[in-house]
């Protein structure tokens, strides 16, 4: 037999033994990629540091050693991309909020009260992602996120790229409230939250969707770069081990969530509360208002015209240009991204019409 030839055989099978064992690598890497991933956005502070620390990434690195760091973070970047296997499509789906016993609240009046919180002693602020809200020396509040001291501490390039990320998140979203909720912060009710919101109503902050777009362009406009500038930016972020900002998506703000909580001196909150039927349609008063009185005074009245609207009326309604739909079609349209219905409609239109009758 050719000698040659079983050389030519051996090296063709070892190349494909070798590239066989290079292709599970990188399958192992990359689930390990986004198990580390899923931990950041989905433990708690103390439960986060006890898993870094169990695992020991800094010592028993689990991406292939003869790699650059420079190219473990394009490997993360690369994982980030193409594995983000369970953000779901929800644009079409009202939005839900899960509140556990502790965190129910019920109210006789909504605009009766004059806050909306846990008053619990108990909370354990290593459980937590705590943004701080305090008394401004000049006036109005201070809101800040101050991480655990870890987060500044020297971590593997494969979960601090993660870390930075959560960060980065819970700063620009402690400095929307300071500079865009004053007047929550200082009164903390559902009507004080949505104040102004009329101006951005294809992007309702009541809804996790819609204050996540909020924060992520945030973080995204704060330094706006050229192409050329953005490059760069990329290849320092890559030098210092910092990740360009990719965003937060749906599925990893629906697991940080019930940890994020905002602390006054003398109670605290769920953030998760703005997500609740009583904000919401505190937005539908104050978005509402706004279309009822550029109809004028002919639309006015506390009972719906249609108060069977139904799933039929609402697919018609969505075909024409919103700018010809009557006032009451667009409450209907508005609606229709919350799961309370007609209820919430003929709710929301007697507090409108409450706040136009009473200028």
């Amino acid at each position: 037999m050719n000698q040659g030839h079983i050389r030519s055989t051996d090296q063709k099978k070892s190349k494909g033994q070798h590239l066989g064992k290079n292709l599970e690598k990188t399958r192992e890497k990359r689930t390990d990629l986004i198990h580390t991933r899923q931990m950041v956005f989905s433990l708690s502070p103390f439960l986060l540091k006890a898993f870094i620390d169990f695992n020991d990434f800094s010592e028993n690195d689990k991406l292939d050693d003869t790699m650059t760091e420079e190219e473990k973070i394009a490997s993360i970047d690369e994982s980030e991309q193409e594995t983000d296997i369970e953000a779901k499509d929800e644009e079409d789906e009202p939005e839900s909020v899960q509140e556990d016993e502790s965190q129910s609240l019920d109210y006789d009046n909504l605009f009766g009260r004059d806050t909306l919180f846990d008053d619990s002693v108990t909370l354990l602020t290593n459980t937590v992602y705590a943004i701080t809200v305090v008394p401004a020396l000049n006036g109005g509040m201070r809101c800040w996120f101050e991480g655990p001291s870890w987060f500044s501490s020297k971590l593997s390039p494969e979960i601090q790229i993660y870390v930075n990320k959560l960060k980065t998140f819970l700063d620009a979203l402690a400095q929307w409230l300071e500079t865009e909720k004053q007047a929550f912060l200082q009164n903390p009710f559902p009507g004080n939250f949505v104040l102004r919101e009329d101006r951005f109503s294809e992007n309702p902050v009541v809804l996790q969707k819609g204050l996540l777009q909020r924060i992520n362009k945030r973080i995204e406009d704060e330094v706006p770069l050229s192409e050329e500038e953005h490059e760069d930016a990329v290849l320092a972020a890559m030098e210092d081990e910092r990740p360009v900002w990719q965003g937060i998506d749906e599925s990893q703000f629906s697991r940080l969530l019930d940890k994020i909580w905002l602390l006054w001196p003398a109670y605290n909150m769920p953030l998760s509360n703005v997500f609740s039927s009583e904000y919401q349609l505190s937005w539908l008063v104050e978005v509402g208002t706004k279309y009822y009185r550029e109809a004028g005074g002919s639309w006015i009245s506390p009972e719906l015209n249609y108060p069977d609207f139904s799933k039929k009326d609402l697919v018609s309604i969505k075909s024409k240009e919103f700018s010809t739909l009557t006032p009451e079609e667009k409450l209907h349209l508005l609606c229709a991204r919350f799961k309370g219905g007609i209820g919430m409609a003929k709710s929301a239109l007697k507090s409108i019409t409450v706040r136009i009758e009473s200028v």
